[in-house]
């Protein structure tokens, strides 16, 4: 899942439901332009508002973080609860469990 494909979903979810920009970004707590950038697809500075607006959206956020550390290498951007709550894990977190 591409960035684009994540923001065209997160637009789609939101027209459907008869949501505005404006009502998502007061329920999210940002500003309607962070709701607009990332319904184009861009990345926030904090990237685990994807994974909120998911939330907010009643989607399942744990594919959308697979599609952010898998498709889009951006798991490092991802906070340690994001990651824990999605499930997550990154194989060198694995690794040095094991190795402990």
């Amino acid at each position: 899942m591409t960035l684009i494909e994540i923001a065209r979903l997160f637009r789609d979810v939101r027209r459907a439901q008869g949501r505005s920009q404006t009502s998502m970004s007061r329920a999210l707590g940002c500003a309607q332009t962070t709701i607009s950038a990332l319904e184009r697809g861009a990345i926030p500075s904090r990237v685990g508002t994807l994974l909120d607006y998911a939330r907010l959206l009643d989607l399942d956020p744990a594919p959308i973080a697979e599609a952010l550390v898998r498709d889009l290498g951006l798991g490092e951007l991802l906070s340690e609860s994001d990651r824990a709550v999605c499930g997550v894990v990154k194989k060198s977190h694995e690794v040095s469990g094991a190795s402990e």
